[in-house]
């Protein structure tokens, strides 16, 4: 069984850039399935990864070589600039390339607590419907190979994609566990559609997640008692 933390907030030569082809041109049968091409952006301008160091020191590796060289239990991050669905809160638009550029000297860290880790790049994908696929694709890719994806992300709603992505990949029940002073479970004034604030409660009814454990919840909303006593679903409350 997989234990799988996912936070909302993933050595080629130096400048790489993986382009991205026309999504026009995608068959509308691959968006749906989620079998889209893999396409990232591994260059910046001004950052330490145009030096082969990324998300939190990691050397920067093609996520096809990660594949053929790293071995299972590697931690392959990659980001996505995009955001999915926000109902809430202030747009956080391309945070993957603001966290990946100030983590980037997290390198002395990373090599004594997570030595085995690469930096796949920021993934381009738009509008948000393809990039929460192309997100679900990643994930089923570094899972389905036993790695562990760890997704860099904008709006809470593209860890949907990532745990769907793998379940997919893995075909393990997992535990989900997130830090948020809300539970976004969406129970009280519910909006229509799925989004950062109510994505949780379709992570509560996927079949092969065991649990959901919410971490820091203190908002006013969280004491509804619409919320108490939820099946597979507990809060370690915040301060």
């Amino acid at each position: 069984m997989t234990e799988a933390l996912i936070l909302p907030l993933l050595l080629s030569p130096k400048k790489a850039t993986l382009l991205m082809p026309d999504p026009s041109k995608w068959p509308s049968s691959a968006m749906a399935s989620g079998h889209l091409p893999v396409v990232f952006t591994q260059r910046h301008s001004y950052a330490l990864q145009d030096y082969g160091i990324g998300f939190a020191g990691t050397p920067v590796m093609p996520l096809e070589h990660m594949v053929q060289l790293a071995s299972p239990g590697a931690v392959g991050f990659f980001g996505l600039d995009t955001e999915i669905n926000r109902r809430f809160g202030i747009s956080n638009q391309s945070a993957a390339s603001f966290i990946r550029q100030r983590s980037a000297t997290m390198m002395p860290w990373r090599q004594r607590h997570l030595s085995s880790s690469y930096d796949l790049g920021v993934l381009t994908f738009r509008p948000a419907s393809v990039a929460a696929a192309g997100i679900r694709r990643v994930s089923a890719i570094l899972a389905g190979r036993g790695f562990r994806p760890a997704l860099i992300a904008c709006d809470h709603t593209a860890s949907l994609a990532h745990l769907s992505g793998i379940l997919e990949g893995s075909g393990d029940t997992v535990s989900y566990v997130y830090f948020d002073a809300h539970f976004d479970l969406g129970y009280l004034g519910e909006i229509e559609g799925c989004h950062n604030g109510n994505f949780v409660d379709r992570v509560l009814h996927m079949e092969r997640v065991r649990a959901v454990i919410n971490v820091g919840g203190r908002a006013w909303t969280t004491f509804a008692p619409v919320y108490a006593d939820l099946p597979k679903f507990s809060c370690v409350p915040g301060g």
